[in-house]
């Protein structure tokens, strides 16, 4: 019975150093993906000089190395920011709506809307989770797919061109085990 108490206490001591140590394996690191989408408001025949856009790229979450590597492994991804930014504009507009959306098949869109912002070079827009967005980026992240980032809207000029950045930091938890 003594021998059968020690065996147990062994097989206890070593079940919670080992459930302690996987953890201590954890590997945290940051994922930052950008994307460029050029923007061109065609000009218009029309009186009215409000112009219209749209502009689609994609992003792969295996295009960040360490995403790559533990892909298998991941724990967790928490978004820490999304950030647009203007990097370059041949005339200064007011961006009158604008939405941003994030889209992979099979899992809810991710979607911000802008209105009345100004169209300057420098000029970023911080994107928020008033509407759980940034879970749903988590998730579409998660699942390593290749996704879309759609910008379309309005502005109240016609004739520009313009380049917006896209920005999104991640902080990833993996375990190798």
């Amino acid at each position: 019975m003594k021998n059968l108490s020690r065996l147990f206490l062994a097989f206890l001591i070593t079940g919670i150093l080992f459930s302690g140590c996987k953890d201590a394996l954890d590997v945290t690191f940051m994922a930052d993906y950008t994307s460029d989408l050029p923007i061109v408001v065609s000009p218009s025949t029309l009186k009215s000089t409000n112009g219209t856009f749209s502009s689609v790229t994609t992003i792969d979450p295996l295009s960040n190395s360490d995403m790559a590597d533990y892909a298998n492994n991941i724990q967790s991804i928490e978004i820490l920011e999304v950030t647009g930014t203007i990097l370059s504009v041949d005339n200064n507009a007011v961006l009158q709506t604008g939405n941003l959306s994030l889209i992979s098949a099979g899992l809810p869109t991710a979607s911000w809307t802008e209105t009345n912002q100004p169209v300057q070079a420098g000029t970023v827009y911080t994107l928020g989770n008033d509407d759980g967005q940034l879970e749903k980026l988590s998730n579409i992240l998660s699942s390593k797919n290749v996704f879309t980032v759609e910008f379309s809207g309005t502005t109240d000029l016609d004739d520009v061109t313009f380049t917006m950045q896209v920005f999104i930091r991640a902080k990833v938890v993996a375990n190798p085990l």
